[in-house]
This record gives structure tokens, sequence and C-alpha cells, in this order.
């Protein structure tokens, strides 16, 4: 006996997906990679995706960012695109999940590995220094502390200033560069010299290996204060010895070492010896930066005497208001010269002895020779006036 058979073979979608498991490998805590999973209808019925989910204990380090298509014509091909964005350090682990039409495949999986990797990660203690004011010249110092927070060596390969007032402030010197283990620290000072007057802006630019800032900026800012700043020389005057009625000039140079104008409000002579000092010359109220006046003063003593005292200059320098020269100074008398002649006289002076002086006697003696001689001759004696020979 012969039973014939007959039937009509119904449709049927036949899934199909490539590749059947990812692996992302390695990614760092702060990037991302994706990877896409072709899914096929090797049937003949149209292919219904239902859904796509992803499962397991690293779900959330993985994401669907495009499902694809949700139905798929027999010989047709649809991708799925998946993203792993590890968020912290060490192995992940999930599945993706195809739930669809297919009667001998209702649900497909692919399995889904990654390593989440470290990352250095940069962190300032501060990312804005305010010097506040500082006088034009002098230096005020902020500390700063740079410390890697990742997990991996952070190289950092310069620290510099940029910005309009760059030459006012001032960053440590690293080298070439620096490298901080995961949690090291690297302390410094920032400085702040202003070199004229107003507001002053810049940032220290610090250049890394951090993936999320190569290059970090913190602001710095600060005031110059410009104010004079005045110097005396000599800082003593010493007229030495001054003749009374006379007068003795010595001058002093004022400077001003500052960068805004020295005003000079007063210049005086104070002290016990006030009075024998005069100031003849107070020089300029004004002097600016750099400049130079000066202050002339006499010396005229009324006595013979010591004398002491002080000039005094007020200023508006801020640290040194009034500035002080120590004046010193002696009288001296001219002593009067007096000239005695001996008195005239006829008499004759007498010897050490009291008698007749000496050279009477001596012109007494030479008349009496010369009258015995004078006898002689005329009496005719032998010897003297006798000029024949016998």
């Amino acid at each position: 006996t012969t039973v014939s058979l007959a039937g009509t073979g119904q449709p049927v979608p036949d899934i199909a997906r490539s590749p059947s498991s990812i692996s992302f490998g390695g990614v760092t805590t702060v990037d991302s990679a994706t990877r896409n999973v072709i899914v096929a209808n090797f049937g003949d019925a149209p292919l219904d995706i239902t859904s796509t989910d992803v499962t397991g204990a690293d779900a959330g380090e993985f994401t669907i960012v495009d499902a694809g298509s949700p139905r798929i014509a027999p010989g047709e091909q649809s991708t799925i695109r998946i993203r792993f964005a590890p968020g912290s350090v060490g192995p992940k682990m999930g599945q993706l999940e195809i739930t669809n039409n297919d009667p001998d495949e209702g649900t497909v999986t692919v399995p889904l590995l990654g390593m989440g990797e470290a990352v250095p990660e940069l962190s300032v203690s501060t990312m804005a220094v305010d010097f506040g004011t500082v006088r034009v010249g002098e230096t005020a110092t902020e500390g700063a502390t740079v410390t890697n927070t990742g997990g991996a060596n952070l190289t950092i390969s310069s620290l510099s200033v940029v910005g309009a007032d760059a030459d006012a402030f001032g960053a440590p010197d690293i080298g070439d560069s620096v490298t901080l283990a995961p949690g090291e620290e690297l302390s410094g000072e920032l400085t702040f010299t202003p070199t004229s007057g107003g507001e002053k802006t810049a940032a220290i630019r610090i250049a890394s290996d951090d993936p999320t800032q190569q290059a970090t900026l913190v602001q710095l800012s600060g005031v110059g204060e410009s104010v004079p700043d005045v110097s005396v020389d000599p800082t003593s005057l010493d007229f030495g010895e001054v003749t009374v009625g006379g007068t003795a000039t010595d001058s002093v140079a004022v400077a001003n070492d500052g960068s805004a104008a020295l005003d000079i409000s007063s210049v005086s002579v104070t002290g016990d010896d006030a009075g024998v000092y005069t100031v003849t010359d107070g020089g300029d109220t004004t002097v600016q930066p750099g400049e130079t006046t000066t202050i002339e003063v006499e010396f005229a003593p009324d006595a013979d005497d010591n004398t002491s005292a002080q000039l005094e200059i007020e200023t508006n320098d801020p640290d040194d208001g009034t500035v002080s020269v120590d004046l010193t100074g002696t009288g001296a008398v001219t002593p009067t010269v007096t000239t005695t002649e001996p008195p005239m006289t006829t008499e004759a002076p007498e010897d050490d002895d009291g008698g007749l002086p000496v050279a009477l006697i001596a012109i007494v003696v030479v008349l009496i020779i010369v009258g015995v001689l004078a006898a002689l001759y005329f009496r005719g004696g032998p010897g003297l006036g006798d000029t024949g020979g016998g």
C-alpha cells in the first residue's frame, strides 16, 4: 500500500553573529574603545531582533551605542556597536545578549572582555594664586603643590610662566622633567616681583602626560605698589674747626631710590646747638625716581666750643618718613699777637758786675797808648820815628 504525503515548508530566519566573542584589550580608565558585532540572517524569513542587552558582573563598563536594525531581511546583516569604558583598574567581563525570532537560537550571546588600565592624574593644590599688593622691587612668595593622584607614573615636562606680565612672576626650575610616582608630590614657591605699579596677571603652565589635561594652568595675580625710597649721602657732616665769626658750608645729597615721586615736606635743624647751623639751600621739594637733590648747610660758630645738631629731612617715604643727618663742628678763637720794643736810652750799659762796660775800658786803653807813642815821637826818642841807620 502506498501512502502519499504532501506539505508546504514554512520559511524561518537563521541568525548568525561574528565575532563570537570580543576582547577590547587594555583601555585606560579615562579612555574608551569600540567594537562591532555583525548579525546576519542566513534564513529565508525576516529576522526580528527584539532586544539587545549587556549582562554580567561588569555590565556597567560596557555600553551598546548602536543596536543595529530591528529587522534583518534574508541574506542581509546589521551591525551592533559596543563601547568599553572602564571606570576602574582591572579585568572586566560581560556578555552581549541578542534576543530574536530564530526558532533554534532565540537568544545568542557574545562574551565581552576588557582590561582597565591606570593613568597618571595631575592635581594642583590651588588653581589661582593672588599675591595681593607688593611694593615695586620687593618679592612676595606663595607655595604650591602638584600631586599625582593617578595610578601610573606622572611625568611633568615643564613649568613655565605665560601671559602679559610673565616677567613679574616666577616658578620653580624643574630642569628637563620630573617624574612623580602615584601619590607623590612636588612642592615649590611661586614668586611675584613687580617692576612697576598696577595690576599684574599671568599663569603657570604645567605640561605633563596626564591624558585628561596635558597643559594645566594656574592663574597668577598681584598688584605692584609704587613708593618712594629716600637715601642720604653722607649720613653725617663734620665741619671741623672754624674760626668764631667765620663760616663753613657743606652739603648732603638726597636720592630717591624708589619707584614713585619723593616729596620733601620740610628741612630743618634741631638739637642743642641748632642755632649755629643754617640750611642755606633746601634743594628740590620733589625728587623723581632715580634722581637726586642737594641740601646745603652753613656752620657759623659763635663761641670757642664743640657743637652738634641734626639736620632733619621729612618726606613721604612710607618707611623712613624723617631722615636725620648728624652735624658737628668746633668753634675756634684766633690768638692775639703782642710786640714789645725796648726803651730808648743815652746811658752806656753797664757790665754784669755793675762797673764800666768793657768796650769803654778798651777805648780808654787805646787812647792812652796812642798818647804815649805820640809823646815819644815828638821827643825824638830812639826806636820810634827814627828812620835813619846808625
